[in-house]
């Protein structure tokens, strides 16, 4: 499916189904096009953006985990795993994907940890919390931090 964050906002067309899951990980392949990049030349430029992910509560605040990108240069990105435990944003080493290309990813929520299983790594990240509610949303693309979208920027995820 495509997703278009369009100039000027921070969410996608997220409004399709399904808002919710009762799995514990979530498959995925996903292709950010060349679209995405993006220079504002100041401190916005080091903003994650959110590509997809599981929220292990109502608030996405308190305790979720997401792959989450940020540009680089006009070919390359980076990502990383981005979570709330408790309430307090935690994020991961970032690694570098190039533009217009698929890539496959797992993200776990378990009673330990945090879990992003990305090609041949994975990025484990403890959680205090240890409850698993059965319900969790599932989290679309997003852009910023503060800043919008400086033009239409195009997502292809794919759940497995």
């Amino acid at each position: 499916m495509e997703y278009i964050i369009k100039k000027g906002k921070h969410y996608s067309n997220w409004f399709n189904f399904p808002f919710f899951t009762t799995r514990r990980s979530i498959k995925f392949q996903f292709m950010i096009d060349s679209s995405a990049h993006y220079t504002f030349n100041n401190e916005d430029d080091y903003d994650w953006n959110k590509i997809f992910g599981l929220s292990n509560s109502w608030n996405a605040h308190q305790s979720s985990a997401r792959l989450c990108w940020r540009r680089l240069n006009e070919e390359q990105y980076q990502i990383c795993l981005y979570t709330y435990d408790n309430g307090v944003r935690v994020i991961s080493k970032e690694m570098t994907l190039e533009y217009n290309t698929f890539y496959g990813a797992r993200i776990i929520v378990s009673a330990n940890n945090f879990y992003l299983l990305f090609k041949d790594s994975s990025i484990i990240l403890p959680r205090k919390s240890e409850k698993l509610f059965p319900f969790k949303l599932i989290l679309k693309p997003y852009f910023g931090g503060t800043s919008v979208a400086p033009n239409d920027i195009k997502i292809k995820i794919n759940v497995l």
